[in-house]
């Protein structure tokens, strides 16, 4: 399986906005949606919101299923500050959350 790294500094600018995270949830589910795992690179990114985290990695999580999110996506821990995996675990949180409502 051919595999696609998201270089997340690209999207530098996005990261702390709360309407942008749909052009980098496009790009990945595209290349999800061609048969790609997808590595989630942070490198050069300090911070994050969880509205961010929500609205890609979220949404990405509750579309997918726990089970293929943790096959087809994954996050290459060297550049994850313990920040940084917090606000990504709580923006999924925050979007199972709302299906259950």
């Amino acid at each position: 399986m051919n595999e696609y790294r998201v270089h997340m500094n690209q999207y530098k600018h996005l990261v702390i906005r709360k309407v942008e995270g749909v052009e980098v949830y496009n790009d990945i589910k595209n290349h999800l949606d061609a048969g790609e795992v997808v590595i989630i690179d942070f490198s050069g990114i300090d911070t994050m919101t969880t509205y961010f985290a929500k609205q890609v990695f979220g949404r990405l999580y509750t579309e997918m299923g726990s089970e293929v999110f943790t096959m087809n996506v994954k996050f290459d821990k060297r550049f994850m500050t313990e920040d940084l995996d917090l606000v990504l675990r709580i923006g999924i949180a925050g979007a199972i959350s709302d299906l259950q409502k």
